[in-house]
């Protein structure tokens, strides 16, 4: 039996490298990577627009031509594929082996000098051999040493700052490449567009040791010179961090605030009006000394067991799109106003060994949000001085990503447009996210500090403004009517609204709060009816589905006379019927207005007939509900509805807890005791909190804060519920203890106080 090789069309070989560098740009960039790989220190790109040629110029280490005619030559096959750490010590970016066919994207011709240590070489090749039908092993390209020098090479060239600038460079090796029969109109927007694109390939630390230049005929070597730094800006926050292992080390700066000489009066005024304030050791933070924080990555990555990203650092800014005169001198800022960052430089960028990954944060495309921060922003719009969780905006905060080679999980698409989306890289994006959410807690809770400072003076300065009015009206009084005792004159304002009216305007007032309260009760009871019908949402479905097939079995049998089944199919109906009475019951009964209304009601009976409706959802998933009470009374002043919000949040989290794995005696207990304040312990046995909360049980009460994912690692769970849970209980001047959790090895726990009348 004989051996047949295979071979490869030479135009299946060409659409291989379109497929890989789809776009000029594209292909741009890839060459320019291969020069930095070539520990190049200088990189000139030049189009001649007389002879319409491309030049692409470095003074890296050259080729062989051992390295032309098995690697550069070879499709699929890089020298840099093992190793890839230059002799300066630069990390390789290429490894496919494709990037040669850059050149065929720019151009039909190519010609290359290249200069190593012992010898030059000139190659050549046509690209349009490669549209016929043959095999790829019958192109050749043309090969051969030579003595030609490199102003020799470049005599055409038709603009003298190109060769002065090579000149004044180190240019003892290196490769030129010669492109015409060019495929593309090099317009001067196409040229300004390629050199935008070059500033933001390579980030601002590597800049001094790679020059990138990019020339047309009447450009000089300033216009040329491609400022990869960004212009200098007013930044108001700085995150850096380092993620090594298990361990993430994040630096926050702030920046935007000039108050280190007020913070002990801003601090003091505080503590006299009975607020917390800062602390003692935020003095420092205000004045160039970054907050640290040392983190476990697996506890910023609730629920995500597996599928980590790797090492990656990262450098983030946060600035101000505007602000007012008024707001510069109520939040002391640094800075009278921001200056604009250059659009080219904002958004947040991924580099993959100091070279960009697009389209990553590129801006007015729809991966510039890739961290979807607007989302979130859309999800949580409170203002930084709210009463929520303010979010930063994705235009508001830039900076740049650091991976590696070495982080071979995150994989290069093969395009060479974006990571490929695995658990990794999602893993990457929620780490980056987290670390954003530490600025912006920090910001919040520096602004809403300030903003406590600023309705004390203001109020102090309304006081003293009707104080001065009081008196100067008193002395008005004093001198019209020659009294002597001032002490024992009354103080008399002219009043030109009447007592009545202005008992309509604050019974108006009363009113419009009264039903912005009511609107922001129904709101949280919606949420939560809401979370509880996404739990059960398969249930729901199949219930409709089994209660229609039981119907048309009745009917089919009346039609029959077959009253057995008949009969049989109708019971069977009226259980299905029970439980999506029961399911409206929990849900639908609590939107009713009655139990928005503050009134005493008996507990007990109230979750008693509560716990009855979801006995019936439960029961089929094996989980008995189950309340305990000292007394079989206790009576207590609340709103309905927030009871029975906070016990179906908790429900629906030990429903998704029991779902995660098949056990027997699923339980939940409820125990309520009434003292000085009403007592709720709330139970269960299922797998509990994961590692990631158990040292800091309390982070679950954040908004949006939530561990359940699905197969793939997606987040599904709002994170709302025990955010409500939370906020209804300090409505109470209540408090949550969740320390229980810390020590047990599986259940969850959860001890709820409430003050009110009892």
């Amino acid at each position: 039996m004989s051996k047949v090789n295979f071979n490869v069309n030479a135009y299946t070989a060409r659409l291989i490298g379109r497929e890989n560098v789809a776009t000029l740009n594209g292909a741009i960039l890839e060459l320019v990577k291969n020069t930095y790989d070539a520990d190049s220190s200088i990189c000139i790109l030049y189009y001649d627009d007389i002879d319409d040629n491309v030049y692409l110029i470095d003074n890296g280490c050259g080729m062989t031509e051992n390295i032309i005619i098995n690697h550069w030559m070879t499709i699929g096959r890089s020298t840099k594929r093992n190793k890839y750490i230059s002799k300066k010590g630069r990390v390789q970016t290429g490894a496919k082996g494709i990037g040669r066919f850059a050149l065929d994207r720019i151009a039909d011709f190519c010609e290359m000098l290249t200069i190593n240590d012992n010898e030059k070489l000139l190659w050549k090749v046509n690209w349009k051999d490669f549209e016929g039908d043959s095999n790829i092993t019958d192109i050749t390209a043309k090969l051969d040493k030579t003595d030609i020098t490199v102003k020799e090479f470049l005599k055409d060239v038709h603009n003298d700052y190109i060769n002065q600038l090579i000149n004044n460079v180190e240019f003892e090796t290196g490769t030129i490449f010669k492109l015409s029969g060019l495929r593309d109109k090099w317009s001067e927007a196409r040229i300004n567009k390629i050199m935008d694109n070059l500033r933001s390939l390579i980030p601002i630390n590597i800049s001094k040791q790679f020059k990138i230049y990019t020339f047309c005929n009447r450009f000089n070597i300033d216009e040329a010179e491609v400022l990869v730094n960004a212009e200098d800006f007013n930044y108001d926050y700085k995150i850096t961090f380092k993620v090594t292992g298990d361990r993430a080390l994040v630096s926050i700066y702030r920046n935007e605030f000039d108050l280190i000489n007020e913070f002990d009066k801003i601090n003091m005024t505080l503590k006299e009006h009975n607020f917390e304030g800062f602390s003692e050791a935020d003095k420092k933070y205000f004045d160039s000394v970054p907050i640290e924080y040392n983190l476990d990555v697996t506890e910023m990555l609730p629920g995500f067991n597996e599928g980590f990203a790797g090492d990656f650092d990262g450098e983030l800014y946060f600035t101000k799109l505007n602000t007012t005169k008024k707001d510069k001198e109520k939040y002391f800022y640094r800075y009278p106003s921001p200056k604009k960052v250059n659009e080219i430089f904002t958004g947040i960028k991924l580099y993959r060994d100091s070279f960009r990954v697009r389209p990553y944060g590129e801006y007015n495309t729809s991966s510039y949000d890739w961290l979807l921060l607007d989302r979130k922003k859309a999800k949580s719009p409170a203002a930084i001085t709210g009463k929520g969780s303010w979010k930063v905006r994705c235009d508001q905060i830039f900076g740049v990503i650091n991976i590696s080679r070495t982080n071979d999980n995150l994989m290069d698409q093969s395009n060479r447009e974006g990571i490929v989306e695995t658990k990794e890289f999602l893993a990457l994006k929620e780490t980056i996210c987290y670390v954003i959410s530490l600025f912006e807690i920090d910001r919040q809770y520096v602004f809403r500090n300030l903003r406590e400072y600023n309705n004390v003076i203001e109020e102090t300065e309304r006081l003293e403004s009707q104080i001065a009015e009081i008196a100067k009206q008193e002395l008005k009084n004093e001198e019209e009517s020659g009294k002597e005792n001032i002490s024992t004159s009354q103080p008399t304002l002219n009043v030109t609204v009447s007592a009545v009216d202005a008992q309509k305007v604050i019974d108006k007032k009363n009113e419009e709060i009264k039903d912005l309260i009511d609107e922001n009760n129904l709101l949280m009871t919606l949420a939560t009816t809401g979370i509880v019908t996404n739990t059960y949402i398969h249930e729901l479905k199949a219930l409709t589905l089994l209660l229609g097939s039981k119907t048309r079995t009745a009917l089919n049998a009346l039609s029959r006379n077959d009253l057995d089944i008949c009969k049989k199919a109708l019971e069977d109906s009226y259980n299905v019927r029970k439980s999506l009475n029961s399911w409206f019951e929990i849900t639908i009964n609590s939107l009713r207005k009655n139990k928005r209304k503050k009134q005493k009601i008996d507990i007990v009976d109230h979750l008693e007939n509560l716990f009855q409706n979801w006995n019936e959802l439960l029961a089929p998933k094996g989980i008995s509900l189950v309340l305990e009470s000292i007394d079989p009374t206790v009576m207590f002043n609340c709103f309905p509805y927030e009871i029975e919000t906070i016990l179906n949040n908790l429900i629906t989290n030990s429903i998704a807890s029991f779902d995660k794995e098949d056990s027997v005696n699923k339980e939940i207990k409820v125990k309520i005791n009434l003292d000085t304040e009403l007592e709720i312990e709330y139970e269960d046995n299922g797998l509990g909190l994961s590692e990631e909360y158990k040292k800091n049980p309390n982070r679950i009460l954040n908004q949006f804060e939530t561990d359940r994912r699905d197969e793939f690692g997606e987040l599904i769970g709002t994170g709302m519920g025990m955010g409500i849970v939370k906020s209804i209980i300090e409505g109470y001047s209540g408090s949550i203890d969740l320390t229980d959790n810390k020590s047990i090895e599986r259940g969850f726990k959860a001890k709820i106080y409430l003050k009110g009348d009892v």
